[in-house]
């Protein structure tokens, strides 16, 4: 039955016959696993072999970004990227409950991301850029700072998109929130917080005005939920919310910049999920920083003039740090 649904996914997800492509899964522990994916480009726009390492979002999954890793591989990169433990592919925390993003620490995951980073396959190119999205460019950025798995490949530089650098309050006090969500863990931790629900998707997508401005490609997004309802996850636990704000605390409690890699930051004026006021903190001076005006918080699942803009300068950014052939 998983791997009928899967092909079903790839099939509307990808097209299969013009890129070569593989998943598997990872075996991280005795219990759990990790789904990743290889996408390697035929094209041959780009004069060094280039790995894009894309560390997705929070309810997320991989066939959810295959229009992204097209106009990647179409643009001379091949793409690797996995569900993050406890959502898509991925095994779950909470078996009987497989919507719910819950777990016991960000450790793991940042764990998972040396285990995956440590792959042969990965070691192997000469150039690899990383870019992480919302919850992905957290732990990218975490990993960078705090980890040393990145300093064994051949990082050329990284671009955080939208990354969770905080925690959008809407104008409520930071304390009252943090006392709000410690109250909720103790009375429901595995309740769905924050009003997160479970999909019905008889009834339709309603989450879209919270993150783009593009309802067509959000509703395109939902219908590849429809079609692989084992990866979707709705939203996430109150213990996992709680286990946010510990990592975030970790984050803050001493900002440091990575003056060695070349960085990209790009966030949307009008995300009403992440807070940007701290970004400037992990800037150094080898960071670019591009806000733009009319968007949200998923770059990727925008209109197509913001998405023609952003890969405009992901490939600027990327041409910049290619070393000298």
């Amino acid at each position: 039955m998983f791997k009928i649904l899967l092909t079903v996914c790839l099939f509307f997800s990808f097209n299969l016959q013009a890129k070569e492509y593989y998943l598997k899964n990872y075996c991280c522990d005795n219990d759990h696993h990790i789904r990743y994916g290889f996408f390697f480009s035929e094209s041959e726009k780009q004069p060094q072999k280039t790995l894009i390492i894309f560390l997705q979002g929070m309810k997320s999954f991989i066939e959810k970004h295959g229009e992204t890793i097209d106009i990647l591989n179409d643009s001379g990169y091949d793409v690797f990227s996995f569900d993050w433990r406890s959502q898509g592919g991925s095994s779950r925390y909470l078996e009987e409950d497989t919507q719910k993003i819950h777990i016991p620490s960000f450790d793991i995951w940042l764990d998972d991301l040396d285990k995956v980073l440590n792959f042969k396959k990965i070691k192997k190119y000469e150039n690899i850029i990383f870019v992480g999205v919302s919850m992905g460019g957290h732990l990218l950025l975490r990993n960078l700072l705090e980890r040393n798995s990145w300093m064994k490949l051949q990082v050329r530089g990284v671009i955080f998109l939208a990354p969770m650098i905080d925690l959008y309050t809407y104008n409520l006090p930071y304390s009252w929130t943090q006392l709000y969500i410690k109250y909720q863990v103790l009375k429901n931790p595995f309740d769905f917080a924050m009003g997160y629900k479970p999909y019905d998707f008889k009834e339709g997508y309603k989450d879209h005005e919270l993150s783009t401005y593009d309802k067509n490609r959000a509703m395109t997004a939902f219908d590849m939920s429809r079609l692989c309802p084992e990866f979707v996850t709705s939203g996430p636990t109150w213990y996992f919310i709680d286990k946010m704000l510990d990592s975030l605390e970790t984050l803050h409690a001493n900002p440091k910049q990575f003056n060695d890699i070349p960085s990209l930051w790009i966030i949307a004026k009008d995300d009403v999920i992440i807070n940007n006021s701290r970004i400037l903190e992990f800037m150094s001076n080898y960071s670019e920083l591009r806000i733009y005006d009319d968007a949200k918080h998923n770059l990727f699942e925008e209109k197509d003039e913001v998405r023609e803009r952003l890969f405009a300068d992901i490939a600027s950014f990327i041409n910049k740090v290619m070393p000298s052939i």
